[in-house]
């Protein structure tokens, strides 16, 4: 691997609908780039889903987190990035989500 990117295998959707395409690699920064804070990919917060499977929902460009009941949740390791980055309103917005209570723990 590169110092500037990782390959991870993770659950995806098609970019353009949202299926689910299954497990396929995913590109992602390289773990020096998220060294010291959380990290959905590297460095997971004690979030109460931090150990349940991503999914990269391709077609919104957000990490999710899937719960045992098969439900997506924006992971907030990833939110937390969006805002930095991009903004509060970006973070708003990508943290919209059908939830089922599971991402409050």
């Amino acid at each position: 691997m590169s110092e500037n990117w990782d390959l991870i295998s993770v659950l995806r959707t098609d970019p353009v609908f949202g299926a689910s395409v299954g497990v396929q690699p995913l590109q992602t920064h390289g773990r020096a780039q998220c060294q010291g804070r959380a990290c959905c990919i590297h460095n997971p917060s004690a979030h109460p889903l931090n150990g349940a499977p991503l999914n990269w929902r391709a077609d919104l460009r957000v990490m999710e987190r899937i719960c045992p009941h098969r439900a997506g949740h924006p992971d907030p390791d990833h939110l937390a990035y969006v805002r930095e980055h991009f903004g509060p309103v970006e973070a708003e917005a990508q943290g919209i989500h059908g939830c089922d209570g599971c991402c409050r723990g």
